[in-house]
């Protein structure tokens, strides 16, 4: 009984360290950044995206030599080969955004890479699977559901630490906002056991809004907005997960 305990405990205690090291890390690369006194914004975020790949290095190490989590992972297209409806609509928006948005290119591009293959590792790749592998004893869709929703929470709270470059409000909508896709990003990972998926998602999903709007900042639209934004998120995402769930594990 007290080894099932500690089983259980241990299986969401890792995971709150792990995104407790990297809020802690992520501060200090803003940090840096700041020291190194570059010129341009796009310096300074080429050399976030740089230390930001360093810690996904650290991540790997850590998971490699301590926490040992297989991350699946396969570069496969094959979900858009079946759906080719919609990979045709994808493309033709991504080609209307990049038409009408040159000059945020750059920024999109970097920034879209980065947060999706970074975020993706630790947080879908270690930290979801870590969870799911420890609830081995639950049954399957129980067991995704609770690796999911814990491992979207965690990664929502990570974005607290946007506050220090905007508002309380703004940075709540994206911590409720992220939570939410970081659920049905977990969802996605689980069920279909390839962490490429989720990494192009998230890189569609960040490229376009930064794109068009040109910045990583998150906007003050207001509480009511807020409010009704981040019911949408998760009644929205939450439906897909569970269509998702229900379709695709016995």
């Amino acid at each position: 009984m007290e080894r099932n305990e500690t089983i259980e405990k241990k299986t969401f205690i890792i995971p709150v360290g792990l995104v407790g090291l990297y809020a802690v890390l992520l501060v200090i690369s803003g940090r840096i950044v700041q020291l190194l006194s570059l010129n341009s914004s796009n310096s300074k975020i080429f050399a976030s995206v740089i230390i930001n790949f360093v810690i996904c290095a650290l991540f790997l190490w850590l998971n490699k030599k301590y926490i040992r989590v297989k991350i699946d992972f396969k570069f496969t297209f094959s979900f858009f080969k079946r759906h080719k409806i919609l990979a045709t609509v994808l493309a033709i928006i991504i080609i209307l955004i990049v038409i009408g948005n040159v000059k945020n290119l750059p920024l999109a591009l970097m920034v879209s890479l980065q947060a999706g293959i970074v975020e993706e590792v630790i947080c879908r790749g270690i930290i979801s699977k870590y969870i799911y592998n420890g609830l081995n004893k639950v049954e399957e869709k129980r067991r995704i559901w609770i690796s999911a929703i814990f491992s979207g929470l965690a990664f929502g709270m990570l974005h607290f630490i946007n506050l220090f470059r905007q508002g309380l409000l703004p940075t709540i909508n994206q911590v409720i906002a992220a939570a939410a896709i970081g659920m049905l990003f977990g969802v996605i990972y689980l069920v279909y056991k390839n962490l490429f998926g989720t990494i192009f998602i998230h890189f569609l999903n960040d490229f376009w809004i930064i794109a068009v709007t040109g910045t990583i900042t998150e906007q003050d639209s207001g509480t009511v907005a807020m409010i009704i934004s981040s019911m949408l998120y998760w009644i929205i995402l939450g439906f897909i997960a569970w269509r998702i769930i229900k379709k695709k594990v016995a």
